[in-house]
């Protein structure tokens, strides 16, 4: 297939869009000269730029949402329990998870009692007893800043 700015023939389909009514595809271009293709490169640029923002402020406050999201799933809790149990919507804790909004401290400090609320490990015969709390601040403060910054360079580069 032809683009339709570039007239190359480098398009592709790399996703669709479905609505009532209408539906179609999104296509990209692989030429790099191509103003689509230009344009899609800057748009990615930008929103990393923007998520390494939100990344040195949520280390600055000694927060590492990479933890915190191991911890959630390893917990088994989903986003919209943990969104509803902090009192924020699905779309929004996933921003501050994908790093894309900064995690405030009053959320972040919330999220330790939601941790808490779920942790629990089987017994004996498969009776659930309650473990050793986890502290969602010393969860990231063990870590120094060096380490939190290492580590969330790693998980971006993936």
């Amino acid at each position: 297939m032809n683009c339709q700015t570039c007239t190359e023939p480098t398009k592709h389909a790399v996703g669709f869009w479905d609505g009532k009514n209408t539906h179609g595809q999104i296509y990209n271009c692989n030429n790099l000269s191509c103003e689509v293709k230009q344009e899609t490169i800057e748009e990615a640029l930008l929103l990393k730029e923007e998520m390494d923002k939100v990344d040195r402020i949520n280390l600055a406050n000694e927060i590492s949402m990479k933890l915190i999201k191991d911890k959630r799933k390893e917990l088994g809790i989903t986003i919209r329990k943990m969104a509803d149990c902090l009192g924020v919507s699905c779309s929004e804790y996933s921003n501050y998870e994908q790093c894309r909004e900064a995690l405030p401290i009053e959320i972040f400090d919330r999220i330790d009692g939601v941790f808490k609320e779920n942790i629990k490990v089987v017994g004996v015969a498969g009776h659930e007893v309650e473990s050793q709390k986890v502290n969602v601040h010393n969860l990231n403060s063990k870590f120094s800043k060096k380490d939190l910054n290492d580590y969330s360079e790693r998980y971006r580069s993936n």
